[in-house]
């Protein structure tokens, strides 16, 4: 079996869509390996009777390491949308369904008519497929006329044309 490259030069090329995948393994490894310390660590508890050490370390440590493995949850995106895998469910958001979306370097909140999805962005993510993504995500917000607050239009630099060559420091003077 032939691994699939998602980077393919030419976007308007219908028979080779875009699709890109960002992952965030070492959030997520450090939760399992938070949720793994805390089976451990209540294992001892309970052999010395410590019950209020149990509630505590299930709650605190168990709480934070299952908090991180459902924060970085893989994302992948393609023509038609986003879609988030969490452990415990997968959330498919079509680019045209997203009406509003702030956020910045480290978060991104996408709203649609009817729900609202949290996610972890670009300094996170990790993988060869990440600044596709993000320049895919800026094409599809400016596309479908999301409303994009300042701050996260000013990190996808959405008011840039990046088609125009930078003028350079020494044609300045």
């Amino acid at each position: 079996m032939q691994p699939q490259h998602s980077k393919l030069p030419n976007s308007s090329d219908p028979t080779h869509p875009r699709r890109y995948r960002v992952r965030m393994p070492l959030l997520f490894g450090f939760g399992a390996l938070t949720c793994a310390a805390t089976v451990v660590l209540v294992a001892t508890a309970v052999y010395q009777h410590a019950w209020t050490a149990v509630t505590v370390l299930t709650l605190l440590f168990g709480g934070s390491g299952m908090a991180l493995m459902l924060m970085a949850a893989p994302l992948e995106g393609d023509e038609d949308g986003l879609t988030v895998r969490r452990l415990h469910r997968h959330t498919r958001i079509a680019w045209s369904d997203i009406v509003a979306a702030q956020g910045d370097a480290d978060r991104l909140l996408l709203r649609t008519r009817g729900s609202r999805e949290s996610l972890l962005s670009y300094s996170y993510w990790r993988g060869e497929d990440r600044n596709g993504l993000y320049l895919l995500i800026r094409e599809k917000f400016a596309a479908h006329g999301t409303e994009v607050a300042p701050r996260l239009r000013a990190f996808l630099r959405m008011d840039e044309d990046f088609l125009q060559p930078l003028p350079r420091d020494d044609d300045a003077t």
